[in-house]
C-alpha cells in the first residue's frame, strides 16, 4: 500500500513539475517574442479584430487617430481592438484607404483605440491630428518608402521592440516628410534610411540618437517658428535651408 502511494505522489509530483515547467517555457518565449506571431488576413488574433483590406491602396488618409501602428507589409491588412469594434471606421474607395472616428460610435475613448495598419508600398499617407508609430523590421532587402503629409500630428520612426532584447536595425529605403501646424516628425532606435526629405511648416524635427544613419545626405527645409532637436551627426550631415 505503501509502495503504490509512492508510486502516485511521484506521478503527480512529476506532472507538476512537467505542467511548470511548460508554463515557465511559455512565459519565456512570449517575453521573447518567439510566439507573436502576425495573424493572416481573415483571421482574428487575441487582441484585436483583423480586416483584409480587398484592393490596392495608392494613398492613405488617417483623422483623429492617436494610437495607430504603421508595419510595411506585402498585403494591406487593418488590426483593430476587438474591445472597441465601433470605434473605428475605415473605407477603401478609388485605391484611398480613410481611417477616421466611426462618428455613429457613443463611445468616448475611440481616438485612442489601437490600431494596426499593415500597408504595401503608397504614393502617400495624410495624416490630420494623428498620433502614428512606424515599426518597421530588420530586413534591408524590403526597406519601406513613406511619404507622410502630416497636419497636427505625430510619427516617430521606430524599429519593431516586440523583443526588446534584440531590438534590429530598421531599414527605409526613403522616408520624406511635409510637416505642418505643429506637427511632430521624430526618429528613435537604430534607424538606417537611404533618403530623408523634411519640409517643415511651424512643426518639429527630432533626431536626438546617434543610432540614425543616413546613406545620402538628408535634406531639411525649415521656416523661422519650426524647431530642429538633432545630434551632432546629424546637423554635420544635414543640408538645411529655409521655406521663406
Amino acid at each position: 500500500m505503501r509502495t503504490s502511494n509512492k508510486l502516485l505522489s511521484g506521478l503527480i509530483l512529476t506532472g507538476l513539475l512537467l505542467i511548470a515547467g511548460l508554463f515557465i517555457f511559455v512565459r519565456v518565449q512570449v517575453a521573447r517574442g518567439a510566439t507573436v506571431t502576425r495573424a493572416v488576413a481573415g483571421q482574428d488574433r487575441y487582441w484585436a479584430n483583423v480586416h483584409k483590406i480587398d484592393g490596392p491602396v495608392r494613398s492613405v488618409s488617417i483623422i483623429g487617430l492617436k494610437n495607430i501602428t504603421l508595419v510595411p507589409a506585402d498585403s494591406a491588412r487593418l488590426e483593430i481592438d476587438k474591445n472597441f469594434p465601433k470605434g473605428i471606421f475605415w473605407k477603401l474607395d478609388n485605391g484611398r484607404l480613410t481611417l477616421t472616428i466611426d462618428t455613429s460610435s457613443k463611445n468616448s475613448y475611440s481616438s485612442n483605440v489601437h490600431v494596426e495598419l499593415f500597408l504595401p508600398a503608397t504614393d502617400s499617407i495624410i495624416a490630420d491630428y494623428s498620433n502614428i508609430d512606424v515599426k518597421n523590421t530588420g530586413d534591408s532587402t524590403t526597406a519601406a518608402a513613406f511619404h507622410f503629409m502630416l497636419s497636427g500630428s505625430t510619427v516617430a520612426i521606430q524599429s519593431d521592440d516586440r523583443d526588446p532584447a534584440h531590438k534590429p536595425v530598421t531599414y527605409y529605403q526613403s522616408l520624406q516628410f511635409d510637416a505642418r501646424n505643429g506637427s511632430e516628425v521624430k526618429l528613435h532606435s537604430d534607424v538606417t534610411v537611404g533618403k530623408f526629405s523634411v519640409k517643415l511648416r511651424g512643426s518639429t524635427l527630432e533626431v536626438t540618437e546617434d543610432h540614425i544613419r543616413f546613406n545620402e545626405k538628408p535634406t531639411i527645409q525649415t521656416d523661422s517658428i519650426s524647431q530642429l532637436h538633432l545630434t551632432g551627426s546629424t546637423l554635420r550631415q544635414a543640408l538645411i535651408t529655409s521655406t521663406e
